[in-house]
């Protein structure tokens, strides 16, 4: 029904009242004049903030005296649950009594949904709007702001393909140039994992204001795109009347923080200042966070101190970089200070991995029984911390005890147990065959780095080769050199040239490879292939026999370097087995090198040549590495070499 006539005198006078701040005499008015008007109570109910109790008597007056059939009036009471938290079934029951719904009614719900953290029904409030609403409504096609709030949904679900959706939408209703709509979608577009999408949507908008940018950076920031986000960063100082806000120079220092980009962290600091944003706790924690990841401990320290307010963000940034500094007591000093201050769960999990860090299981379970009493279990950060500290601290039954009680198991969880178990000697494989096949995680190459090893230690090469060749990532050197150390060690020529052509295949300069094969192919006999393996060897780019540079720049000969590859490579016999003259003789180091071996003698620690009744040729240095067993006579110009083979 069309709204009754307004008394202009009464509508003006609650009007008076309400810019007056005089809410009670403004409804008093406003209940008094309902029988004339509802237009009054209309005023009253959109007015912020309203009390819900006052609110709650405007509704109960409206309904006495018949006037829920207005649309104004129905509108504003729908307007003021919709405002209300926890007040979703009024706000619903409102709608639903609405004679005839509009589009600022749908709308009105859709956020509803939003702002009670219900995204799937707002989504589909809007495919209702979409569709023409509910039989007798009045055209709903969906506005600019239900478009806005439907992107927002689609972030906080991180659903690419329902906010393509909504995007096909916005340009097929011809909100394509709307700014505001369009910058909910770049934002839609940086949390489901699309920055390129978002790239593109903010190159659709004409004049991008300092809100458009601040969504750009940020999505380029949350997907790790940081040089992009500092390149739009410079265009968006560049652009004339926009201006970064505290949220933009967040993400700014987020991005360099992970570049490790301290000098423009510092240009980034003194913009930060210039322009009066000292006191925004998002900047100043962004801030430290930087430098903290910087390693510039001093730094963020003094950006901690000066801050007026302190959340857990800021309080977990300064713990988590001492922890990565290695500075472990100070975490737990500052731990005991942020106790005090903020009784805050969330920095426990760096607290833990301080413990791991000092080895402190004691103090390690202590925390443990404390995080049990206030938060109880679920937190999975938490949880990994303290399974990587009690598999870290030998106590694999505390770890795997934890890790079965944990309800949500993510990379992190799993590569701690692995790895527990592979440094504890216990199943690790089974866990590793349990991740993907019980719970659906596929490894990643970390966890075939460490399953790699654990085979590799308890001599099962074929079953590790066999495994990286089935794996994804059959193509990476790093666990194809885990295989090749473990053959050097362990004797099993087959794997071994497989394995150590497949890494002449993958990195031809890495010569460990062709010592380990040449040293494969005289094992068993297949000289003419040792000595063209050596050939390769010298043939390749740069000659891997040739010199190399020292620390303090000089040049020292390429046989210390090749000396200690046959060192790790167990190519060195043990003193006293009668072959230890087999590597001169058998050319196994290059006759041109200045290494030579000593027949019969131990050394356990650098001596004199004198000592060993020898003539020094220049300036001769003996060096042992005892856990070889055996010893050589190095001739080198450069001392600063000598530790190299020391123990």
């Amino acid at each position: 029904m069309p709204p009754s006539p307004a008394a202009p005198h009464d509508v003006a006078a609650v009007l008076r009242l309400l810019d007056s701040r005089d809410l009670p005499a403004a409804a008093r008015l406003a209940a008094a004049s309902a029988s004339s008007s509802p237009l009054p109570l209309a005023a009253v109910l959109l007015h912020r903030p309203l009390p819900p109790r006052l609110g709650y008597s405007l509704h109960a007056r409206a309904a006495r005296a018949g006037l829920l059939a207005d649309r104004y009036l129905a509108n504003a009471l729908l307007a003021f649950y919709v405002r209300l938290p926890d007040h979703l079934p009024h706000a619903l029951r409102a709608f639903d009594d609405l004679p005839r719904r509009d589009v600022v009614a749908h709308s009105s719900v859709l956020a509803a949904f939003l702002r009670a953290d219900l995204p799937r029904r707002a989504l589909l409030q809007l495919r209702t709007m979409a569709a023409g609403g509910y039989g007798a409504d009045d055209d709903v096609a969906p506005s600019a702001h239900a478009l806005s709030a439907s992107a927002k949904a689609c972030a906080v679900l991180r659903d690419l393909r329902a906010g393509a959706c909504v995007h096909g939408t916005t340009v097929v209703r011809g909100y394509g140039d709307d700014g505001v709509v369009l910058s909910a979608l770049v934002d839609m577009y940086g949390h489901s994992g699309a920055p390129g999408d978002a790239r593109r949507a903010f190159e659709e908008i004409g004049s991008p204001d300092g809100i458009c940018y601040t969504s750009l950076i940020s999505a380029f920031v949350r997907n790790d795109w940081f040089d992009e986000a500092l390149r739009w960063f410079r265009a968006m100082l560049a652009t004339d009347g926009v201006y970064p806000d505290g949220c933009t120079f967040g993400s700014m220092m987020t991005a360099l923080g992970n570049l490790k980009r301290a000098r423009q962290g510092r240009e980034a600091h003194a913009q930060v200042v210039t322009r009066g944003l000292c006191g925004n706790v998002i900047v100043e924690s962004s801030t430290l966070d930087m430098y903290a990841k910087c390693g510039m401990m001093v730094d963020a320290h003094k950006v901690f101190d000066r801050m007026k307010v302190r959340n857990a963000v800021s309080w977990c940034a300064l713990l988590g970089g001492y922890c990565q500094s290695g500075k472990h007591e100070m975490v737990l000093s500052l731990f005991r200070q942020m106790y005090v201050e903020d009784n805050d769960w969330y920095s426990f999990g760096t607290l833990v991995r301080s413990c791991a860090g000092l080895s402190a299981v004691k103090l390690g379970k202590e925390i443990h029984c404390h995080f049990m009493r206030m938060r109880g279990c679920g937190d999975v950060i938490v949880e990994s911390a303290l399974v990587d500290l009690y598999a870290k601290c030998g106590v694999v039954e505390y770890a795997y005890r934890v890790f079965k009680r944990s309800i949500v198991r993510n990379m992190i969880t799993w590569n701690a147990m692995i790895c527990g178990c592979a440094q504890n000697g216990h199943g690790g494989r089974n866990y590793f065959n349990s991740m993907s096949k019980d719970y659906g995680i596929p490894p990643g190459i970390e966890h075939y780095n460490c399953i790699v090893d654990l085979l590799s230690r308890v001599e099962l090469l074929e079953e590790a080769e066999d495994l990286v060749n089935k794996s994804p990532f059959r193509d990476d050197s790093s666990l194809w050199a885990a295989i090749l150390g473990a053959c050097a060690t362990h004797t099993n020529p087959d794997v071994a040239v497989r394995v150590a052509k497949k890494m002449m295949e993958l990195e031809p300069q890495y010569h460990l490879s062709y010592v380990l094969l040449e040293n494969v192919y005289r094992t068993i006999g297949r000289w003419e292939d040792a000595v063209e393996v050596r050939r390769l060897m010298k043939s390749r780019k740069g000659n891997l026999l040739d010199t190399v540079p020292a620390a303090d720049g000089s040049q020292t000969c390429g046989g210390i370097e090749y000396g200690l590859e046959l060192l790790k490579l167990g190519v060195v016999y043990r003193i006293g087995d009668g072959r230890s003259t087999r590597i001169w003789r058998d050319n196994w180091i290059p006759r041109e090198h200045n290494l030579r071996p000593i027949g019969s003698t131990r050394v356990c620690r650098l001596r004199d040549a004198k000592e060993l009744g020898l003539q020094p040729v220049s300036k001769v240095s003996v060096f042992a590495a005892h856990w070889a067993h055996c010893s050589f006579i190095l001739e080198t110009n450069c001392a600063a070499v000598a530790g190299k083979l020391k123990a």
